[in-house]
């Protein structure tokens, strides 16, 4: 787990978020009801690289020959492609996620 330094919360754990999501995060006054977190696992070989994006995102990741494979594991068989959309992400307190998180309504 990646350590963050976090302007609410201190020294804190960090998730794994796309650089968008991290910007959300970052950002509590734009927190809307229509900004959707998504788990997402992204696969190679025997390799898995779990983390939160935006749909936006997970867009950008199938266009970078990510497959949905049902739930949240997004398949690449090319390693470029792969390596293209774990670069997608950064690190962001996971207390701010969830809190997040807790803020959107059931989908």
């Amino acid at each position: 787990m990646p350590l963050v330094i976090c302007p609410i919360h201190g020294r804190a754990g960090g998730d794994l978020v796309s650089h968008a999501l991290a910007d959300l995060v970052n950002t509590r006054s734009a927190w809307s009801q229509e900004s959707f977190v998504f788990p997402v696992t992204l696969t190679f070989e025997d390799i898995e690289y779990p983390g939160y994006m935006l749909q936006t995102d997970i867009t950008r990741v199938v266009q970078l020959g990510g497959v949905h494979e049902g739930g949240e594991i997004y398949r690449f068989t090319d390693e470029e492609a792969m390596e293209s959309a774990i670069g997608m992400f950064t690190a962001a307190c996971t207390r701010c996620l969830h809190e997040l998180i807790e803020t959107q309504p059931a989908r």
